[in-house]
């Protein structure tokens, strides 16, 4: 074999130029072309890119290490398009472990794309990262954002972060809706540099002296201030007066009840009191022959049997029975005695 340098030199490669070099498990000379050896360096991932891995597309997920698949498996010729989520290797094709990689593209945008042919490509925003069914792999969500071609089983692909902006032709008018008590604008589609605006839909007019109310209205506070006093009418009623700011006195009226006394001392203090329960007797005077001041049943149908009931008259030393009636010439004194219910039970008189 001729010394290397005495031939000549080819600056212009082609995929069928080659090398002789040695096979390493068989230890035999053997031809290398220059296309397979750029294919090595790519599928291997031997030439290192920042933020590009590459992966090998395969029948089934959790077979082996750079490898991706669908979470069922199978899926040659699916669509880039139709592709919302796939099962990959932590490890890719040169064995390094990227998970922190590809936890950090969780929401940022990702390209797939064919080794051997650029013109098919899925490009997306990953949405999730989640465990899977091996340790060593995860499943990616993807949301499309476009692409072209499909994907093909024993392929090789580069994944790597690739940003392309989206709003400038993802939105090409905006308009907007009026809600409840909300106005907006523009209500119809408007293009070019659109600015948004909302306002409150209430009538009336806003001020430090107004309010909005519940139907939507500005309303003006009245600044109603009430003043409370009280008066006491009758024995048994006290009236409490909320005189307003604009002079008009409205009255609440309390009432005493049942063995209820109220008292107002003048100064809108009102005081409640329990009082004894009223005799059913009341005094009156007679006339018509009979002198002094006795009791008498407040039912009027009891007089007659009071005016028939005897008393005890003592006389000096002397102690008798005698009946209501007296003399008109004669002077007495009356002490009376009632039981535990307020009954007269008898009448004690001193003549004199």
């Amino acid at each position: 074999m001729a010394i290397i340098n005495t031939f000549p030199l080819d600056a212009t490669l082609n995929d069928k130029d080659a090398w002789a070099g040695a096979d390493f498990a068989s230890k035999l000379t053997k031809q290398y072309t220059a296309k397979s050896v750029a294919d090595y360096l790519n599928t291997k991932g031997k030439v290192s890119i920042a933020g590009q891995m590459n992966y090998k597309f395969v029948i089934a997920p959790y077979l082996e290490e750079g490898v991706f698949a669908f979470p069922g498996g199978g899926g040659n010729g699916t669509e880039w398009s139709s592709i919302t989520s796939i099962v990959i290797s932590v490890l890719d094709l040169s064995g390094q472990d990227i998970t922190s990689l590809l936890t950090y593209l969780i929401d940022e945008q990702v390209l797939f794309q064919d080794v051997s042919g650029k013109g098919s490509f899925g490009h997306y925003i990953v949405r999730g990262l989640q465990p899977s069914d091996s340790l060593g792999y995860r499943i990616l969500t993807l949301e499309y954002l476009g692409g072209s071609g499909t994907v093909r089983m024993n392929e090789y692909y580069s994944l790597a972060n690739f940003y392309m902006e989206i709003g400038a032709t993802g939105v090409t008018s905006v308009d907007a809706s009026d809600t409840t008590f909300v106005s907006m604008t523009p209500t119809t589609p408007s293009v070019g540099n659109v600015e948004l605006t909302s306002s409150l839909s209430a009538t009336g007019t806003p001020g430090i002296d107004t309010f909005l109310r519940g139907d939507n209205t500005w309303a003006v506070d009245n600044n109603t201030i009430y003043y409370i006093s009280s008066t006491q009418p009758t024995a048994t009623e006290v009236d409490l007066r909320l005189t307003s700011s604009a002079a008009v006195v409205d009255i609440i009226k309390l009432v005493a009840g049942e063995n209820i006394e109220i008292v107002d001392n003048g100064s809108n203090q009102v005081t409640f009191n329990a009082s004894k329960p009223a005799s059913s007797f009341k005094e009156f005077t007679y006339t018509a022959g009979n002198l002094g001041t006795i009791k008498k049943y407040e039912d009027a149908t009891k007089a007659t049997e009071l005016v028939t009931q005897t008393f005890t008259y003592t006389n000096g030393l002397q102690t008798q029975l005698v009946t209501l009636y007296i003399a008109t010439n004669v002077t007495s004194t009356k002490a009376f005695a009632y039981d535990a219910n307020n009954k007269l039970i008898s009448i004690t008189e001193t003549i004199s």
